[in-house]
């Protein structure tokens, strides 16, 4: 009997021991897909990771190359400004340069119709032989020696290129013209084409005072450019602002002439603040970047007077211009 029960003890034993080595290899084989899936795991990791560092870089290249169009686009925007305000001066040239043609042609008709006039009075004269030229002109082979008759002061003024009777005058006295009439000449009207052509502009008298009482009564403005050298920031004009009463100077840099009235609305609004007085008055050219309705209806708001310089005046800008010139020196240095 104990002998049947420690064979039926190691019979179980063993069994054991198989059902034991049967589990430790299904382990095993569990424990090498676990490994392999793992593995698998890693190598997915990995490429996960290398496609976001490409897709970073790809969205990187991206975002540099709108900023990059963005940067085309503003200045694909300052062209379009410069040749607007090009076409715009372009324009303006071309009515100056028709009005000048249509004044030149005024001008041609009315020398013509004086070329017709002086032909038809050049004509009227009745010409005669003195009778010692006659009988000088056939000693000598010359009938040339003739004399006028008609003493027209206004005749001989005009066909001596608008000399001056006191020329005239110097003429007759050392007979230095043939056929002149030996009568002096006296003082006559002078000719409207002698009025035009002497006449000056009357000067301007320097002012010695200053015509304002306080700051800021009287803004002075005007705008320069472009400039052939643009700042870092791409700016090519510059915006001149004086105060009439200290002569205090602000110079606003600024890309195009259409930021112009942001600008000055700007500087308005901080400086009187800053200063503690409203701006009275702003004079400036007729400029359109000035005269326009945009600076109207801002004048009319805020109870600014706007005056213009009259046109073809220098003398009414030079408080500005200098600053101007100055600053193109300066521009022209560097």
């Amino acid at each position: 009997m104990a002998v049947e029960s420690e064979a039926t003890e190691y019979d179980s034993i063993f069994v054991l021991m198989a059902h034991l080595i049967n589990n430790k290899d299904a382990l095993t084989v569990e424990l090498e897909e676990a490994e392999q899936t793992r593995d698998d795991l890693v190598i997915v990791v990995v490429d996960l990771k290398e496609t976001i560092e490409n897709l970073k870089k790809e969205k990187d290249a991206l975002d540099e190359k709108i900023a990059n169009i963005k940067h085309e686009k503003d200045d694909l925007m300052v062209v379009v400004v410069d040749l607007k305000e090009t076409f715009e001066c372009v324009r303006k040239e071309k009515e100056v340069l028709a009005e000048r043609v249509a004044n030149i042609e005024h001008e041609r008709d009315d020398l013509l119709v004086v070329v017709v006039d002086l032909k038809e009075t050049i004509g009227e004269p009745k010409i005669e032989s003195r009778p010692e030229n006659s009988q000088k002109g056939k000693e000598n082979g010359n009938l040339n020696c003739l004399s006028a008759i008609d003493d027209a002061v206004e005749l001989w003024h005009r066909r001596l290129g608008h000399a001056s009777f006191t020329f005239l005058n110097k003429l007759v006295r050392k007979d230095l013209f043939r056929g002149l009439p030996k009568s002096s000449f006296k003082d006559h009207k002078v000719c409207d084409t002698c009025v035009k052509g002497k006449q000056v502009r009357s000067s301007f008298k320097p002012k010695k005072e200053v015509s304002t009482s306080r700051s800021l009564d009287i803004l002075h403005m005007d705008l320069c450019g472009p400039m052939g050298v643009a700042s870092r920031g791409g700016k090519k004009y510059i915006f001149v602002i004086v105060d009439d009463y200290s002569r205090f100077t602000w110079t606003l840099f600024l890309r195009t002439k259409g930021e112009i009235f942001e600008v000055f609305v700007a500087f308005v609004k901080k400086i009187q603040v800053k200063m503690g007085n409203n701006v009275a008055c702003i004079r400036s050219d007729h400029g359109t970047e000035f005269d326009n309705a945009k600076f109207d209806e801002f004048c009319t708001e805020n109870g600014i007077t706007h005056n213009f310089s009259a046109p073809r005046a220098p003398q009414q800008m030079v408080l500005w211009r200098g600053k101007i010139e100055l600053l193109k020196t300066w521009q022209g240095q560097y």
